[in-house]
């Protein structure tokens, strides 16, 4: 399956705002599909601060949960997507990050908000037989969620965040 999703592409042009508007320095950017490449991680974050150093994971839902079994891949050598990002962040030093786009129509509380989950909660649920990751849920339980604060993405509270959860 070839290509991006429109959430990758969103969060990158998100984060890329918010380093312009506070002249911070870093850039994301897409890791694109492609059936010869393994793709590691859907957003790669580079900077000189460390803060702003990481790999993140799109997943995008409409108001259903996010499955171990269904919403990520597995290879041909039988290897879980969990277990490789997990590596993959770990030989890099980057800080993991789930971003997980509820997405709907109506009036909901939490619909069309972006949430995000530190990439060990992830791994540490699919370890622990965890079956799925209810949006719902991570609201209930104090999981940041990004938006535009004054016009400017709470990007740096979102990352300091995670890093206390």
């Amino acid at each position: 399956m070839s290509g991006s999703s429109p959430f990758e592409a969103r969060l990158v042009r998100l984060v890329n705002a918010y380093f312009n508007a506070t002249d911070s320095p870093g850039f994301a950017f897409r890791l694109k599909q492609s059936h010869f490449y393994t793709q590691f991680l859907d957003v790669l974050v580079d900077s000189i601060n460390p803060a702003h150093y990481l790999g993140i994971e799109c997943k995008s839902t409409q108001a259903n949960k996010i499955y171990f079994s269904s919403n990520f891949s597995v290879d041909k050598k039988g290897e879980h997507q969990v277990t490789r990002i997990s590596k993959f962040i770990k030989d890099t030093g980057r800080f993991g990050v789930l971003a997980i786009e509820l997405r709907g129509s109506g009036r909901g509380p939490i619909l069309n908000t972006i949430f995000l989950v530190p990439w060990h909660h992830v791994e540490a649920w699919y370890n622990a037989g965890q079956k799925s990751i209810d949006p719902i849920w991570l609201s209930e339980n104090g999981y940041p969620v990004l938006k535009k604060v004054d016009g400017v993405l709470n990007w740096d509270w979102v990352m300091s965040q995670l890093r206390q959860l």
